[in-house]
């Protein structure tokens, strides 16, 4: 059971859900939802999303893998996965985020290597896969 579930899933607008923020079109540009006891994994429909700035799951127990089609998310800045039990390699779609200023994966179970055209995030400022699986050269 989630810890705040305030407005989800009543009928009622998403912007007035627990954690959601929305523009004064109505789209939602900010998801955080940490802390919060969520299950499951990150579906791909995330990328319906392509106004979201801000992705904060920290601190839940989600677990699968991070969906390609987060390199849809083109307006992305913050994406903060810390401390779930996500695992697989790092999408080479992330690349494609190049507004992303913070990608935290950190205390997950991500493997692999570090994909090159993460490069292309050319505003990163914070960068965090401490204690995951993973392997390779920076």
């Amino acid at each position: 059971e989630w810890k705040n579930a305030t407005g989800w899933m009543t009928g009622k607008s998403i912007c007035i859900w627990s954690g959601i923020t929305c523009d004064e079109k109505g789209f939602v540009t900010n998801a955080n939802l940490r802390v919060n006891r969520l299950l499951g994994s990150i579906p791909a429909e995330i990328s319906l999303l392509n106004r979201l700035t801000g992705l904060d799951l920290l601190d839940n127990s989600l677990t699968g893998t991070l969906p390609t089609e987060m390199g849809l998310l083109r307006n992305l800045i913050q994406l903060q996965l810390r401390s779930n039990y996500i695992g697989g390699s790092i999408p080479t779609e992330i690349g494609q985020l190049t507004m992303l200023q913070n990608l935290v994966l950190g205390y997950n179970q991500v493997n692999g290597t570090i994909p090159a055209n993460i490069g292309s995030c050319t505003g990163l400022r914070q960068l965090d896969f401490s204690y995951n699986n993973m392997n390779g050269a920076i």
